[in-house]
């Protein structure tokens, strides 16, 4: 999907990458070493009886674990600050809603995010102990992770729908035909799928908070938490690649010529003025009034959202 996204930007429309995009790339660097990671991970023991594994191979699942949880932390920040700067970009600053609330959200995200990835860095002194701290055999504390994780994934969660819900207002003020519109609503609304995802991780956080055996019982909430990362990365991506799913499926994305002529981005952008011209004869005076109607002109971050559309006529 990143792929596709930057390809969309590039080589088909001729654009460069913003900011957006290359806090998606950085979210999806992230999120490969997961996916990386969590294979070894199971290689040396995740999901399998502590007391049927070496010694050794405890230490590194845990030590991988570790890895895991940082950069989780780090790419679930970078997804959200993506998704904020692409509102910041594509909606119009007559969007009050969508700016004031890009702006704050963005400052909460930066600091909980950054929060979040250093207590996973210096969760247990000395930080070895997180991974050989097990055996007994070095002095050392942690902090309570299970209530940390609870605390933690229930103000995700929470900003997690906040963010989705954002841009939703402004997208209903459009003046756009009611295919158009559900498309675009439906792009925004599948985003919603990663707060069910992160409940299903949160209840698997439950089994991890009563276990006595971490590398079988941890399992499900390492591989939710991958899934969480990979779906959060492909929502962000799909508002920004509809111009390729036009061309792709263009009876299902496409605009009809009912859409081209009616629909646009008008949203706080048309004016009607009246421009009045006299003419004095040596009849009298003959007045002539224009009617002139200005919309404002799609721009290359419009048509992200909304390809073929025709924002207005003069």
């Amino acid at each position: 999907m990143v792929i596709l996204r930057v390809l969309d930007r590039t080589a088909i429309r001729g654009l460069g990458l913003s900011w957006d995009d290359y806090l998606i790339i950085v979210a999806v660097i992230a999120a490969s070493v997961m996916n990386y990671v969590s294979i070894p991970m199971a290689q040396h023991g995740l999901g399998r009886d502590l007391w049927t594994l070496e010694f050794e191979d405890i230490s590194m699942t845990f030590l991988l674990l570790y890895v895991i949880e940082i950069f989780y932390m780090f790419a679930e920040m970078c997804v959200q600050l993506s998704l904020l700067v692409f509102y910041l970009r594509v909606f119009p600053k007559s969007s009050r809603l969508v700016h004031v609330g890009s702006w704050i959200l963005g400052g909460i995200v930066t600091c909980f995010g950054i929060a979040n990835t250093l207590t996973m860095v210096f969760q247990c002194t000395p930080i070895p102990f997180f991974w050989n701290g097990w055996a007994g055999e070095m002095a050392g504390t942690c902090i309570d992770i299970n209530l940390y994780s609870w605390i933690r994934a229930a103000i995700e969660i929470a900003l997690d729908v906040a963010i989705m819900a954002l841009p939703l207002p402004s997208l209903l003020a459009l003046q756009l035909s009611r295919r158009k519109k559900l498309q675009t609503l439906g792009m925004f609304a599948l985003g919603f799928v990663i707060t069910i995802v992160s409940c299903l991780r949160l209840q698997s956080l439950v089994q991890f908070s009563r276990t006595q055996n971490p590398t079988l019982d941890n399992a499900p909430a390492v591989y939710w938490s991958v899934l969480e990362c990979d779906i959060f990365i492909m929502c962000a991506c799909l508002p920004s690649i509809r111009s390729i799913m036009v061309k792709v499926a263009p009876k299902v994305f496409g605009s009809t010529a009912g859409d081209s002529k009616n629909s646009g981005y008008k949203q706080g952008s048309s004016h009607t003025g009246s421009q009045q011209l006299s003419n004095l004869t040596k009849a009298g005076n003959i007045v002539k009034k224009t009617d002139v109607h200005i919309y404002r002109e799609m721009s290359a971050s419009d048509e992200e959202l909304f390809p073929h559309s025709v924002s207005g006529q003069a």
